[in-house]
């Protein structure tokens, strides 16, 4: 579904969810599976403080309503990272020069399934600031034992493309707390074995892990780019009740070796290294037995 130039609604009173943007509306009985949601957001148009509203089988009242678009999407305070996690995720967060931002964010009800007998009503709120409007587009995904009665036409590709869509240079950091879960889709892309691993906040830093499972095998970290300079690298592992010694390469550093990694992790401070031109900060790990990193903090040498 595609709707462009939506306009804010009124939140404050909303039961009905009349004017809010429809995920999904189908007749039937079956299971709602989860939705992509993507918006292309002017600028004063911060879309995150909208409910979702689920009605089911055809009730005038969702028995189901959230307390925010960034808490249905797991993202309580805002979306101010890019995540993937098996559930719930923002693949996409980007700030244009113009000061719009178009964002994509998913979540998948395995764990909390949302099942229907006669019909379900998938609506979301959409409140911003007055006189602005956003564009939203979105796929939901359901199971369901009928065939769809009447099924809306799809959007034209054209119609549905962002308008302010602009191909950027990937932003060149001079310091991260780089989450190691991001390195999962790079690596499996590679054939190796990688795993992000969703944990809670107080068992590590950034929300889950990097599980690698790749015996022997020298694997290089997709890390972001990095601005020209030098930079000291420290990595924190994680305890998988592994044997084997975890070796870490800076390059440009004589390897680290970890014997065994403690029971709350262990970090691991490999030296400084300095970014050409082309942004590129090398870093290998390997073992013999999976292995677990948290993250990796890269900080300018002043």
């Amino acid at each position: 579904r595609s709707v462009r130039d939506l306009k804010p609604q009124f939140l404050v009173e909303n039961t009905h969810g009349k004017d809010n943007y429809v995920l999904l509306d189908t007749k039937g009985a079956g299971q709602y599976v989860g939705c992509f949601l993507f918006v292309d957001a002017a600028p004063g148009g911060w879309w995150g403080e909208g409910d979702e509203m689920i009605f089911l089988d055809g009730e005038s009242k969702p028995s189901i309503v959230g307390t925010g678009t960034e808490d249905y999407f797991c993202e309580a305070w805002g979306f101010d990272r890019v995540t993937g996690f098996p559930y719930y995720g923002i693949p996409l967060l980007d700030k244009l020069p113009n000061r719009r931002t178009q964002t994509t964010c998913y979540r998948f009800h395995v764990p909390d399934p949302v099942r229907f007998k006669k019909a379900i009503r998938v609506t979301i709120e959409h409140g911003w600031e007055k006189d602005v409007t956003n564009d939203y587009s979105s796929v939901a995904f359901w199971y369901q034992t009928e065939p769809v009665a009447t099924r809306p036409p799809l959007p034209k590709g054209e119609d549905a493309r962002p308008r302010n869509h602009v191909t950027q240079e990937p932003k060149r950091l001079t310091s991260a707390r780089w989450p190691a879960m991001q390195a999962e889709m790079p690596l499996r892309a590679l054939g190796i074995g990688a795993r992000a691993i969703t944990t809670g906040y107080g068992q590590t830093q950034l929300g889950g892990y990097l599980r690698l499972d790749a015996p022997d095998r020298e694997v290089a970290l997709p890390l972001p780019l990095f601005a020209p300079g030098t930079y000291r690298v420290q990595v924190k592992l994680l305890d998988l009740g592994s044997a084997s010694p975890v070796t870490l390469a800076l390059e440009g550093n004589r390897a680290s070796v970890v014997e065994r990694v403690e029971p709350k992790g262990t970090i691991v401070t490999l030296g400084e290294a300095t970014v050409g031109d082309d942004g590129r900060l090398r870093l290998t790990v390997c073992s013999a037995e999976p292995l677990a990193i948290d993250y990796v903090l890269v900080e300018p040498v002043k």
